[in-house]
């Protein structure tokens, strides 16, 4: 490929037929995946002042690097930023070689990559959020469940503060995740993030009254997913937890790290693990504040039996 005569607009045409046959044949990249990085590729574009039909090479370090700064400017989060440059290079993933090879008639060789400006971002250590501020989300979600006409934001609130289920994942859910063995009813399901990586599955026993709740709706659904335009729920999620007072950078994802880090402090590292599909090296960084301790002072002296 030569980047001085490949266009952004053959790069973006060639990803999306690339992507649908990867696809048929692995089962990735997912559709929002490839939307995503699509449209985040023509944000950044749009941004630099480049046309679509301009070469690869027309997009220049620096540039990248003004488009971080403009970008900081507006209050976003360098995680984020960082994450859009990602993106843009997931055009070139290692997958897209034999696809591009054959769709834009060139060879690759070396991956193409653009040059990416020193963007030095993580995302913040989880700290346990103020007492006062759980008992707000918990006064909030009993309100949902009395409140019939908020059955759809009770479904997306109830898979991320009872199950921590992350966004995507709800969307994706599918009444066949919802299992019943051996006299009890279970949440099955593979995280799409663990899918291509450690496969884990998540297995979580579902609480009877739950279960009870869910197989009403399930009854009168005509639709295979439990939570049919999740996104939009979710986003209300989001809103009505801002009100409250949480300023981190996912609104609606705090549901889930209440939940894991409740699992943590209650039943250990194991079972937050099993809840969340994550290694327990993500829990402790991201989902569960171990300095915050929830024993009283105790004796090593009187454990040893």
């Amino acid at each position: 490929m030569n980047p001085d005569k490949t266009t952004f607009a053959d790069i973006l045409s060639a990803y999306t037929k690339a992507a649908r046959a990867e696809r048929a044949a692995t089962g990735s990249p997912c559709e929002s995946t490839v939307k995503t990085n699509i449209g985040t590729t023509r944000n950044i574009l749009k941004r630099c002042n480049i046309s679509e039909d301009a070469p690869l090479s027309s997009l220049t370090r620096q540039m990248l690097a003004d488009y971080v700064v403009q970008c900081c400017e507006c209050g976003r989060p360098l995680i984020s930023i960082k994450s859009d440059i990602e993106r843009l290079n997931a055009l070139f993933a290692i997958w897209t070689e034999p696809h591009y090879e054959y769709l834009l008639g060139a060879e690759l060789g070396r991956a193409f990559r653009f040059p990416v400006p020193r963007v030095k971002a993580s995302a913040q250590r989880y700290t346990r959020p103020a007492r006062e501020l759980l008992m707000a989300v918990k006064a909030w979600y009993a309100n949902l469940q009395m409140n019939a006409r908020c059955e759809g934001k009770w479904i997306a609130a109830t898979l991320m503060l009872e199950f921590a289920m992350r966004n995507g994942d709800i969307g994706r859910l599918r009444w066949d995740n919802i299992v019943e063995k051996d006299g009890r009813c279970y949440l099955s399901y593979t995280p799409h993030k663990t899918k291509l990586s450690s496969g884990r599955i998540v297995v979580w026993p579902v609480h009877d009254d739950i279960w009870k709740v869910l197989k009403a709706i399930k009854a009168k659904s005509r639709n295979e997913l439990v939570l049919p335009r999740a996104a939009g729920q979710i986003a209300r999620i989001t809103r009505e937890l801002r009100s409250m007072g949480f300023r981190g950078s996912k609104g609606a994802y705090e549901l889930r790290k209440i939940c894991i880090d409740h699992v943590y402090q209650n039943y250990g590292a194991e079972m937050a693990t099993s809840i969340s599909g994550d290694n327990l090296k993500t829990i402790l960084r991201y989902y569960a504040d171990p300095s915050a301790l929830n024993v009283m002072g105790v004796r090593i002296f009187d454990l040893i039996k």
